[in-house]
């Protein structure tokens, strides 16, 4: 129409929020750093095309939980693998007495309606609740116990 017959555009687009691998990994740890519920001097951090790993130990889950919320929002992260293990540290029957307890301080919950089965880190919750936030709190309440790794919730809910 203006007299050009072709135009040819040699751009490349990036995405702008895109960093290199070991940027990322040490934007990584200044956020797991910043975080003072993250034990980070026991986690390692590899990152590839974008992608953290995130590996080590803690001594609770909500450490681990937090390490992973640390780096998650971060620019140009794609995808982030928590291999993070909570380490078993109290005995079963201290694990369960300890749930037990925290369960009767709550006003929300019933615990003559849960019961508490413990092994090697992992606590079992079998039994009923009224509401889908009574069986979310009492597995909350499992998990910020110490020593343990893993909850099953098996609660039913029965309004």
């Amino acid at each position: 129409m203006y007299g050009v017959k072709d135009v040819i555009n040699h751009l490349q687009v990036k995405p702008g929020l895109m960093m290199a691998d070991a940027e990322l990994a040490h934007e990584a740890r200044q956020a797991l750093q910043r975080n003072l519920t993250v034990p980070d001097t026991r986690i390692e951090i590899s990152v590839e095309d974008g992608e953290i790993v995130l590996e080590g130990n803690v001594d609770w889950h909500f450490q681990k939980e937090a390490a992973e919320k640390a780096v998650q929002d971060l620019a140009g992260v794609k995808s982030v693998s928590n291999r993070i293990v909570v380490s078993a540290s109290a005995r079963a029957g201290v694990v369960r007495t300890k749930i037990e307890e925290a369960l009767r301080r709550r006003a929300d919950l019933d615990p003559r309606r849960i019961a508490v089965l413990t092994h090697n880190g992992t606590v079992e919750l079998r039994g009923n609740v009224r509401s889908w936030a009574e069986k979310d709190e009492a597995a909350a309440v499992a998990r910020a116990a110490p020593g343990v790794t893993e909850v099953e919730n098996k609660i039913v809910v029965v309004p």
